[in-house]
């Protein structure tokens, strides 16, 4: 009799620890639950972010919107100006220097173009705009055409601005930056001929997954391919607004 009692008893504690351990799993599935949960809503956020606000205040459904994006110090104002092909003395003349000149996206009007204007943006990972929020907070995928300029090389997080671009569909032109600069020194270093030069550019461009980058140098506007990229862009504010501009 005690033998029967000693093995219910035993039966009893282990049914309680059983029950006890199934109300931690349970508990435990509940929480991983609510963190998926969490988790696809701040990626849903991320995704779908808003019209930033600079961006809203401008009447941007009216116009078309280019914007020129890429690493602090790779030229981009410098391009912008070129793009727009305006003087030093111009008042739309974007500021240049040797510093990270674009604190906060700036817009300017595209002569020529009368519903376009090029924004130019701040770049990208600096104490002011860091990359992890960077996408959202300029609204990336909410303009009509983007320009991702590098120096020398694509860093990952212009990959990544590429990526973004490509998902939403949004038309963007890689550009590889001071590719004279790059001939001389080749030259002068190597003795390697320009024309080889911007092949090897090309071809190491190609590698990284750019399949057609734009190689420019905004201290020769008429060199290189900046003929082709304002062709390119123009003809693509163009097809932006069905050709009513």
């Amino acid at each position: 009799m005690k033998e029967l009692r000693r093995e219910r008893s035993e039966m009893d504690y282990k049914l309680r620890d059983a029950e006890r351990r199934q109300e931690e799993l349970d508990k435990k599935e509940k929480q991983w639950k609510e963190f998926e949960a969490e988790l696809d809503r701040q990626e849903a956020e991320a995704r779908n972010y808003p019209v930033p606000e600079f961006l809203k205040a401008s009447g941007h459904t009216d116009k078309v919107n280019i914007a020129i994006t890429g690493a602090a110090g790779t030229g981009k104002s410098h391009l912008n100006n070129r793009l727009r092909e305006v003087k030093r003395d111009d008042p739309t003349w974007a500021p240049v220097g040797v510093v990270e000149t674009t604190q906060e996206p700036t817009m300017y009007e595209f002569p020529g173009q009368s519903l376009a204007r090029v924004w130019d943006l701040p770049g990208a990972g600096t104490p002011k705009w860091p990359l992890t929020d960077y996408i959202r907070r300029v609204g990336l995928r909410h303009f009509d055409a983007v320009l991702v300029v590098c120096a020398e090389r694509f860093t990952e997080a212009d990959l990544k601005l590429m990526e973004e671009l490509t998902q939403y569909k949004v038309p963007y032109f890689a550009i590889r930056q001071k590719v004279g600069q790059a001939i001389e020194n080749n030259l002068i270093v190597n003795e390697v001929p320009g024309g080889s030069t911007k092949q090897e550019i090309f071809a190491y461009l190609r590698k990284q997954g750019v399949q057609r980058p734009y190689l420019i140098d905004s201290f020769e506007p008429t060199k290189h391919d900046m003929p082709k990229l304002r062709r390119e862009l123009v003809a693509t504010i163009t097809n932006a607004r069905g050709g009513e501009l």
